[in-house]
């Protein structure tokens, strides 16, 4: 799929009118397109600026002035929503680029990581953003939350084994039969190209139920022959 980024410059004060702002602006936005996944064509790019100095409002003496009377030109088109004025200062501004062709998911999390990288080495305060941002976001998390949950789960499962079947040798197999039975299920995941997401994390989770499943049995026959003997 393909995507319209919003670039935001939200820096107060920032003076559009200084030739040498309106050369870092370009070059960011610049850096922005040169990215892998966007698209390279310009005329899906949306630079209100560029569009503003071409026009022959630019030889107004105050910018301000030019760029208002450039936009009440262009009142029905989308750029007057572009720019947030304070006062006789423009406060912020926004300009759209296109993405490229998205082939996985993994590339939609390389794009949103490389959009980010670019508008934190930006000398502004850049903000890239697209409602689905957030959603890309949770698959960013989802090894970390992976390895979280699991560890938490087994520790939780371990401290009721105590508890129920105080033995250690029970505890022990338990987290063996843990261990084995995670380590086939990830090993399947790779064998059969299957990304770790929401879906399969959750199913990593319910294996360590499985696991206890398994060696209940074993571990209480286990501690009830040790009690025998």
């Amino acid at each position: 799929m393909n995507y319209r980024i919003d670039i935001i410059i939200d820096e107060s004060g920032l003076d559009y009118s200084d030739p040498h702002v309106q050369d870092n602006i370009t070059d960011i936005l610049a850096r922005f397109q040169s990215l892998p996944l966007m698209s390279n064509n310009s005329e899906v790019i949306e630079n209100w600026l560029a569009h503003y100095l071409s026009s022959p409002f630019s030889k107004d003496k105050d910018f301000i002035t030019g760029v208002k009377r450039f936009l009440n030109i262009n009142k029905k088109t989308p750029l007057p929503m572009n720019i947030k004025f304070n006062g006789s200062q423009i406060q912020a501004s926004r300009f759209f680029m296109q993405s490229g062709d998205i082939p996985s998911t993994n590339a939609e999390l390389e794009l949103v990581k490389s959009l980010r990288q670019v508008a934190k080495s930006s000398v502004y305060n850049v903000t890239v953003f697209h409602p689905f941002f957030p959603y890309i976001d949770q698959f960013a998390e989802v090894y970390a939350n992976t390895i979280n949950c699991l560890f938490l789960g087994t520790v939780i499962v371990v401290v009721v084994t105590v508890v129920l079947i105080p033995n250690w040798k029970a505890s022990v197999m338990l987290v063996l039969a843990i261990i084995s039975i995670e380590v086939c299920v990830i090993g399947f995941m790779v064998k059969w190209d299957i990304n770790l997401d929401v879906i399969s994390m959750i199913t990593l989770i319910m294996c360590i139920g499985f696991s206890v499943d398994f060696c209940a049995h074993i571990c209480n026959h286990f501690f009830i022959s040790e009690v025998r003997c």
